[in-house]
């Protein structure tokens, strides 16, 4: 999945995105999350930041920094949160944000 620190949709989500990603990892799903902001734009995004949030709201997940954004262009990501599913290891079988509806 794709999240910040700073997008007001992440903030309002971030206790049902640890809760959803709780439950699911119990079932074997495997879990990360990217940031791939720029820290020159948006500094409260950097990787000290991260790691204060990760730790704050328990994060179960690896929270990773794409510095230099390839990542996210790679995947197509152009929204937070942006979450990508995987079938084996290359077939994306759902791509989506995220809504609880």
């Amino acid at each position: 999945m794709f999240i910040c620190n700073h997008c007001p949709f992440v903030k309002h989500l971030k206790k049902d995105i640890v809760k959803l990603t709780n439950f699911y990892m119990k079932k074997g799903l495997a879990v990360i999350a990217i940031s791939s902001n720029s820290v020159a734009t948006h500094p409260q995004d950097g990787p000290e930041f991260m790691a204060e949030e990760a730790k704050f709201f328990n994060y179960p997940f690896p929270y990773l920094y794409d510095e230099s954004q390839e990542v996210a262009r790679g995947f197509g990501a152009v929204c937070t949160p942006e979450f990508f599913l995987f079938k084996k290891v290359t077939l994306c079988i759902h791509r989506n944000a995220f809504s609880t509806a």
